[in-house]
């Protein structure tokens, strides 16, 4: 019950906050006022709900307390995880800002645009995907960002989305009939997913996303299996707010949702069927309807901008279906996860997959059916990374499964698994980027796993765990975007590894270079870089790497860490290469008005640019864009006046072109980027 009742109240703090967000957004209302408002009168309310069943209440905690886990190996193996993972996770989610490129061009961005507007309505945009992507989580992050006036706790909601899966993942075990080992087993592998870690830090969507899609199964079996109407519901809100978080969730909970419905009518019968998939659509109805209403209004179509229209910008769905369309779709999605740090071995992979393609008479890019390029690669980052061990796993779990006779049960959870993996495959092109959309697959995957260890081959020891809570260390501490210890250093250090060649940033260096290193690379005048002169020994390379240390060679990924970088250059952690003009840009941006506009050629977002200046000059700073498609002329946000006194650009010609000469005080280039700032403030904006 403990952990039903966790996820309920998630769920309950999900709906609140849409109902919050969609209903004061009426008034133009969404503010810190409103929102701790808000929230003090549903704390109260709870307190005195509280209050009047304290009895009750505590009297069920003692039972709960009393029938806590006595396994001493499971305790100590759950306080090991506690401490020396979910701890640093939680940290890092707080200390280290967001960071990655998805976040700062939508996510954050349009949560920004909505608390300066103090709604959710469309508004004009260089980035159009800020307007018509599922927005649940930017809800939650936007109540975070209104009640704290900071982005400070808003990688929390994705780290509560994790929190949420491994109870879920959990009790969605405990449903097929797992021990509470078996349910820690599952657990653990949903934890130690690489993509998973990733995501749990930051302000991406898709962990929460799986939460709700593991609500939505764990909630959806127990009401089955105990004809319970309260479970059945939380079931169905799971799946709307799923969907509203990411339509991919929709596409995963297909066939459960077939499975579910088929069983309420077969087992309570066509009225109470009939009862759930009218309310089932009321739900959708609601939660929905607000947000097609503003795209229908302004797109003409529910979804988002029509093919032809100058604002449109990307299409997702596939352009035509076959058999050997969504087997190529498959296949590679299934590649993602196939990549090890082995080049010769990911090449392999690539002839396999183009063989596989070239015997079913299809290319493997296809625009048609893919929006990327396939290739075969390793990689550990927030905005992708390859679950390739979890993958293995899964596909072995399940030859041995449909081996072993009997568990239909469970064979059932993973056809419909899979079903909903194929169909995401069929309707969807091809994107290197989707194996953080696969979490719902691999959650399944890891029950699958931990039943086919516990219940088929009969075991019930937890030393498993110790290596996943390796492969877990790996990302926790050595995240690239936010170390929390300098793994990359340590890493090095441990191997002896040596670079192959050495290039001096300076005349200084150059020289240190010559005096320390000659024995070792072919030091010669007027070359850029030193080559090693030979393939050394274990012995060698680690008397080389002392004598490089000694100089301060590795000085970067010794200082690479959450600890050594301030917020403003770490809100640049996946993308450094534009903090150098941010910064040159800096001072001039402190001189000017704290209401700037955005002027940009390219069609980015600014967040970064928002988040690092807010941190630097310590006073309110509001930026919008003032150049955009002249669609946007329409909105109601558009016509509200924003008077700025310093614009933002990434492109002089650009503002000599469209800047008229006698609103400008002066100009600033700052590399890449330009800051104009004017005589006076205006609202003046530029439509093309």
């Amino acid at each position: 019950m403990l952990r039903h009742a966790f996820l309920y109240t998630l769920l309950a703090l999900s709906v609140l906050t849409f109902a919050y967000t969609e209903v004061l957004s009426l008034f133009n209302a969404l503010a810190p006022v409103t929102a701790w408002g808000f929230w003090l009168t549903v704390s109260i309310v709870c307190s005195l709900f509280a209050y009047q069943r304290r009895n009750t209440i505590w009297s069920r905690i003692k039972q709960r307390v009393v029938s806590l886990p006595t396994d001493q190996p499971l305790i100590r193996f759950l306080w090991f995880g506690g401490i020396f993972l979910v701890i640093p996770l939680l940290i890092l989610a707080v200390v280290a800002p967001p960071s990655n490129f998805d976040s700062h061009h939508y996510h954050l961005n349009r949560v920004l645009c909505w608390l300066q507007n103090g709604n959710v309505d469309h508004y004009p945009t260089m980035y159009v995907q800020q307007l018509y992507h599922n927005v649940m989580a930017e809800y939650l992050v936007m109540t975070t960002m209104l009640l704290t006036g900071s982005d400070r706790f808003a990688n929390l909601v994705q780290f509560g989305g994790m929190l949420g899966s491994l109870v879920a993942v959990s009790l969605l075990a405990q449903t097929l009939g797992l021990s509470r080992r078996g349910q820690f087993v599952a657990t653990v592998l949903l934890f130690s997913l690489p993509i998973g870690l990733f995501e749990a830090t930051t302000t991406q969507v898709d962990y929460l996303a799986c939460c709700y899609f593991l609500c939505f199964l764990a909630f959806g079996y127990t009401a089955i299996q105990e004809h319970n109407h309260t479970y059945l519901w939380a079931c169905l809100i799971a799946l709307a707010l799923g969907g509203f978080t990411k339509y991919t969730i929709l596409l995963f909970s297909f066939p459960f949702a077939v499975y579910f419905g088929w069983q309420i009518l077969r087992q309570w019968g066509f009225r109470q069927a009939a009862q759930t998939l009218g309310g089932s659509m009321v739900l959708f109805v609601v939660t929905f309807g607000p947000f097609f209403g503003r795209n229908y209004g302004f797109f003409g179509h529910v979804l988002g901008p029509t093919f032809g229209s100058r604002i449109y910008n990307e299409k997702i769905p596939v352009d035509t279906f076959s058999v050997a369309n969504t087997l190529g779709n498959t296949l590679k999605n299934m590649g993602l996860h196939l990549a090890l740090p082995l080049p010769a071995y990911n090449r392999w992979v690539d002839q396999l997959i183009q063989s596989a393609h070239n015997a079913m008479g299809i290319l493997l890019f296809d625009e048609a059916t893919s929006y990327d390029h396939y290739h075969t690669h390793f990689t550990y980052q927030e905005d992708m990374a390859s679950n390739t061990f979890h993958f293995l796993l899964i596909l072995g779990a399940v030859a041995v499964l449909f081996v072993w006779r009997g568990n239909w049960r469970v064979k059932g959870l993973f056809a419909m698994g899979l079903a909903g993996f194929v169909l995401f495959s069929t309707l969807l092109k091809f994107q290197l980027w989707s194996s953080r959309t696969h979490m719902p697959f691999f959650a399944v995957g890891c029950v699958i796993i931990a039943y086919v260890y516990e219940v088929v081959f009969r075991q019930k020891k937890l030393f498993p765990a110790v290596f996943f809570y390796a492969l877990a260390a790996v990302v926790v501490y050595g995240n690239p975007g936010k170390m929390l210890l300098p793994v990359r250093y340590l890493a090095k250090r441990i191997t002896a590894h040596i670079p192959r060649d050495i290039c001096p940033a300076n005349a200084q260096q150059q020289a240190v270079f010559a005096s320390v290193m000659a024995p070792y690379y072919d030091v010669r005048p007027g070359q850029s870089c030193y080559l090693l002169r030979e393939t050394y020994t274990d012995s060698q390379r680690r008397t080389i790497f002392g004598k490089l240390d000694s100089i301060d060679y590795f000085h970067v990924d010794k200082v690479a860490t959450v600890w050594a970088e301030s917020r403003p250059q770490a809100y640049f952690a996946n993308h450094r290469a534009d903090y150098p003009d941010f910064a040159r840009a800096l001072p001039y941006l402190r001189q000017g008005s704290s209401r700037i506009g955005v002027l940009l050629a390219q069609k980015d977002g600014f967040y970064h640019y928002w988040s690092a200046l807010a941190c630097q000059i310590g006073r309110p700073v509001e930026m919008a864009y003032v150049r955009y498609p002249r669609e946007y002329k329409v909105l109601p946000n558009a016509q509200r006046a924003f008077r700025y006194g310093t614009i933002l650009s990434d492109n002089l010609q650009l503002v000599e072109t469209l800047v008229p000469p006698n609103l400008i005080a002066s100009i600033h280039p700052a590399g890449r980027l330009v800051v104009v700032h004017l005589k006076q403030a205006t609202a003046k904006v530029f439509v093309y």
